[in-house]
């Protein structure tokens, strides 16, 4: 059993925050600024169960619902998982940047 809640952040009321918590854990959240997804994070306990895509898929609806413009996200290369789930549900690489390079 989960439960979902939307979260206004404190600073100015801009994030939106979905929370699923389950047995007294917290799955996962994710943040809306805008038309930006930022942080989705799922725990380590509840990963390949399809709460990230769940996560996902509630913040580009939260967005469509808000804006009109183009929903956009940041991810490390490193992240595999992350870049794979954001390819399936349709996002397509626009840029990539370099950090920490002279």
């Amino acid at each position: 059993m989960f439960w979902e809640t939307n979260v206004r952040s404190p600073a100015g009321g801009k994030g939106i925050h979905l929370l699923l918590n389950g047995e007294g854990d917290i799955i996962g959240s994710v943040a809306c600024r805008g038309n930006e997804i930022d942080d989705l994070f799922v725990s380590q306990k509840y990963r390949g169960r399809g709460y990230g895509k769940a996560l996902l898929l509630w913040a580009m609806n939260h967005i469509r619902l808000h804006s009109r413009e183009p929903i956009t996200l940041h991810v490390a290369e490193w992240n595999g998982a992350a870049v794979k789930l954001y390819i399936s549900a349709g996002f397509e690489i626009a840029k990539t940047e370099t950090l920490g390079q002279d």
